[in-house]
């Protein structure tokens, strides 16, 4: 979500609009945006996105006027996340407190762990900077060495082309492995149609949220994503997008497209905001 304060009152009006990213790597996202959109205050859930350290290759410090770390503050032990009622509170503190100053806010939904009652199962652990863990492994369960997850990554991609798992989290399923994210945990309990059905529900959570800060802002607003979510497609899950990921991504087209189209709206007219809820189609 993008604001500036340069504008009249704006509001939640109109479709949906599809725009493709330029590449699949996060970072290189992040850098367009910091490019795009001078000077800026980053409210951020995410903790890739932090004002202490530099993260995958991205220091946010160099980037934007001020980052504020919602993810470290706003943190809830309990769903292993931050619940989008923290990033709104923070959102307005901010508005008030640098006026003039344009904003990005990252709300960590629609991505897991999921906050409806039905399938809020288990969150991650609050991510330690200084030992690289960030959003990686599930609350009370063991981790697996990292290189073990890279070759089952590939085994997993391969089987799945030659129809013998249906995923690389299937394979994991097969040699008893715990779950590698709160996604996978949701998809253990309650298959792949269960999954898509919690991922719609926390967007439309999230969304909830979103339309509730943008009735008590002025200026222009733009709702986005940072990237797609893969939620079973050519055997695939979440929006993976390391070195190897990157190679795979590119040989599966569909893939590729999921993770680099993103939904976008322009908020103009506050007094039909429900036209947000009406534009979402699922």
């Amino acid at each position: 979500m993008i604001t500036s304060r340069k504008c009249t009152r704006t509001s939640l009006l109109g479709g949906w609009r599809r725009e493709r990213l330029p590449v699949v790597q996060l970072w290189s996202g992040y850098n367009g945006l910091s490019r795009i959109i001078t000077p800026k205050s980053y409210i951020s859930g995410n903790p890739y996105i932090n004002s202490k350290v530099e993260t995958a290759g991205f220091d946010a410090k160099k980037h934007f006027y001020k980052v504020i770390d919602v993810w470290d503050f706003g943190w809830d032990e309990r769903i292993g996340t931050v619940p989008p009622r923290e990033i709104n509170r923070a959102a307005l503190r901010c508005y008030l407190k640098y006026p003039g100053k344009r904003f990005i806010i990252h709300y960590m939904q629609p991505h897991a762990p999921y906050l409806s009652a039905k399938f809020r199962l288990i969150g991650y652990y609050k991510s330690d900077l200084k030992d690289g863990s960030v959003l990686s492994g599930v609350a009370g369960y063991r981790k697996v060495d990292r290189r073990i997850e890279s070759i089952i990554n590939i085994m997993g991609t391969f089987l799945s082309k030659l129809g013998v798992v249906e995923s690389a989290w299937e394979l994991r399923d097969k040699m008893r492995l715990p779950p590698i994210s709160p996604m996978d945990v949701v998809r253990r309990n309650y298959g792949k149609n269960g999954l898509i059905e919690a991922y719609k529900e926390n967007l439309r959570i999230v969304l909830d949220y979103v339309a509730k800060l943008c009735r008590k802002l002025f200026g222009k607003i733009v709702i986005t994503s940072d990237h797609g979510e893969l939620l079973g497609e050519e055997g695939a899950y979440e929006h993976p997008n390391g070195p190897i990921d990157k190679i795979f991504n590119n040989l599966f087209s569909k893939r590729k497209k999921i993770l680099q189209e993103v939904p976008w709206l322009k908020v103009e007219d506050l007094l039909q905001h429900k036209q947000l809820h009406r534009s979402l189609n699922f």
